[in-house]
């Protein structure tokens, strides 16, 4: 912005100086070209200062861009939907899900561990999510269990 200001200053000193000298210029038949010649030397000051400036501006467009935080959150809830999509489409009951995911150098998504909440059968829990996650990455915690230690942890 600074080349700016100063094309401006250098444009604004041009003009206060030819008014000055078309001021004190002779009258007569030589009016005519000292301002014809004061115009062109005008246009030459002001085409000669603009045209760097303007090749100096640089428009700053900024985008937010999403967080890295924000990123994982969205890798997470993506895990979770298909997790829960597979779990729905076996017919699995669950009352929580969560899923903790990592990104890998190439992109992709590796989920590390999920937990689920259901009183289904282990096993049956487990097939139905092998697509997507190995037997170590799987938590299972049976809901009447789950239940029963919460009744336990109650504040009377």
């Amino acid at each position: 912005m600074s080349g700016l200001t100063a094309a401006a200053v250098t444009v604004c000193s041009a003009m206060v100086l030819i008014g000055a000298l078309q001021w004190v210029a002779p009258a007569g038949a030589m009016e005519k070209p000292v301002k014809t010649l004061l115009g062109v030397v005008f246009l030459t000051v002001a085409i000669g200062t603009l045209l760097p400036a303007i090749g100096k501006i640089e428009p700053d467009f900024r985008f937010a861009s999403p967080t890295a935080a924000k990123t994982e959150e969205l890798d997470a809830a993506s895990a979770r939907y298909i997790a829960m999509a597979l779990l729905q489409n076996a017919g699995i009951n669950f009352s929580e899900i969560t899923v903790c995911t990592d990104k890998s150098d190439d992109g992709s998504i590796h989920i590390t561990k999920i937990t689920i909440f259901s009183d289904c059968e282990e096993e049956t829990i487990r097939s139905a999510l092998r697509a997507i996650a190995g037997n170590d990455e799987v938590v299972i915690i049976h809901e009447s269990n789950h239940r029963e230690n919460d009744r336990d942890h109650q504040i009377p």
